[in-house]
């Protein structure tokens, strides 16, 4: 009977195999945060705590481990024809504020039916979201979010859905984060604040998940990749508050005074942004 998955922090990226500072330890860095930040249980991620692993004549390994979810198939095998509106919209929400870039079907897990249930197969399936190794980026990236297209992702968020999301407080959970996974650097802690400014200013706004999502996603044409909706703001954010060319895309590189400032110009530059994309044509 599976209970639990561990996912070992010291791998062949650490810096004591050779890789020079592991993408993976980051990734059980980003595994516990998500769980941290998924408050209340709302996007259903697994309980996931940091351990230490002692083993005989080898060091001792810090790891992840989180609970099993038992379940029938992952959203691949289903397509999203069956899934709750309320599921999509809460893996969704989540996957906005950690700047998800690997949100694909087999990391959406269906979970099982209740046994003996025969009104179980006509029910909406509930889904829970794992994997978030890959949340949490140092610099902006292209997120992939697998719900951006599904129909459920274009119905508006429900009263409840609103709550939650204007609940939020993004700087609270800057510093828990902080306090409770301190090697978890101060860009992708930056990089959740703003995405989760920008998701409750846009649903304040009245834009559903698959606008925020497409807002969030570069567009791609046959001669370039052009920068997402998002990026473009936070690149003219930035130039506002430094003459210098800005081509970086991490929020690492920007002072305690200047990050503040960034926000500030951000916001400002949200509400017409906002009216820009309910007024022009749909995208999903």
């Amino acid at each position: 009977m599976h209970v639990a998955v561990i996912k070992p922090l010291e791998d062949t990226y650490s810096p004591s195999n050779g890789g020079g500072g592991g993408y993976e330890s980051k990734a059980v860095l980003r595994e516990v945060a998500a769980y941290l930040l998924d408050h209340d249980g709302f996007a259903s991620v697994a309980p996931t705590a940091m351990i230490k692993i002692s083993r005989p004549t080898m060091e001792t390994t810090v790891a992840s481990i989180q609970r099993f979810v038992a379940h029938d198939y992952d959203a691949g095998e289903l397509g999203p024809s069956r899934f709750s509106v309320q599921s999509v919209h809460r893996v969704g929400i989540l996957d906005v504020r950690l700047l998800n870039i690997d949100r694909h079907a087999g990391n959406i897990l269906v979970k099982n039916r209740p046994a003996g249930d025969v009104t179980a197969s006509a029910a909406p399936l509930e889904l829970v979201p794992i994997d978030h190794g890959l949340c949490l980026p140092e610099q902006l990236e292209d997120p992939y979010f697998e719900w951006l297209h599904w129909p459920q992702a274009s119905r508006p968020f429900s009263s409840a859905e609103l709550h939650y999301i204007a609940s939020l407080d993004p700087f609270k959970d800057a510093e828990m984060l902080r306090a409770e996974l301190p090697s978890l650097t101060e860009p992708a802690i930056r990089i959740l604040t703003m995405c989760t400014v920008f998701l409750q200013r846009a649903a304040a706004a009245g834009l559903c998940l698959a606008d925020i999502g497409d807002m969030m996603t570069r567009e791609f044409s046959s001669a370039e990749e052009g920068l997402s909706a998002l990026e473009a703001l936070c690149k003219k954010a930035v130039d506002s508050i430094d003459t210098q060319s800005l081509k970086r895309a991490s929020f690492g590189e920007l002072s305690g005074e200047e990050w503040t400032t960034f926000l500030e110009k951000f916001e400002q530059l949200l509400p017409p942004a906002f009216e820009a994309k309910k007024s022009g044509p749909a995208s999903h």
